[in-house]
């Protein structure tokens, strides 16, 4: 499965699909929507990940969207797993009020990355992630 999460005109929306299926998502949404960017989790191949699972799907399924991305003039970003999951906790997605998927926790690591995209580049004003007490 493949986690998405998606902001058009300031609005989030996410969900999990099969791989095969969120490429053609990709596909139509780069094709119909106007979309600036594409930020996508790197994968990096280790010594230790043939053990848990082979990895020629994530690394293909990148390629597909930097292809898709270049085609429909999208810039494309990757990020790191950690640092998105050190930046983006589950508070911080909470007060953003992004709704956590049903799924494996895929769509929720794509929200992870949204936000830190969203507040790295300046896209969304950070102070809506200040707890108010």
């Amino acid at each position: 499965m493949t986690g998405f999460s998606v902001w058009i005109d300031g609005r989030e929306v996410s969900g999990e699909l099969p791989h095969a299926k969120f490429v053609q998502y990709a596909a139509e949404l780069l094709e119909k929507e106007s979309i600036d960017q594409v930020v996508c989790e790197r994968y990096i191949v280790s010594g230790q990940t043939g053990k848990y699972s082979p990895a020629n799907w994530s690394l293909e399924q990148i390629g597909v969207l930097k292809y898709l991305c270049e085609k429909h003039g999208a810039a494309f970003t990757l990020q790191n797993a950690a640092d998105a999951k050190r930046f983006a906790t589950e508070d911080k997605l909470n007060m953003m009020h992004w709704k956590k998927i049903r799924g494996k926790g895929h769509a929720r690591d794509a929200q992870r990355h949204l936000l830190l995209f969203l507040v790295k580049n300046d896209l969304i004003d950070d102070r809506v992630l200040v707890q108010k007490y």
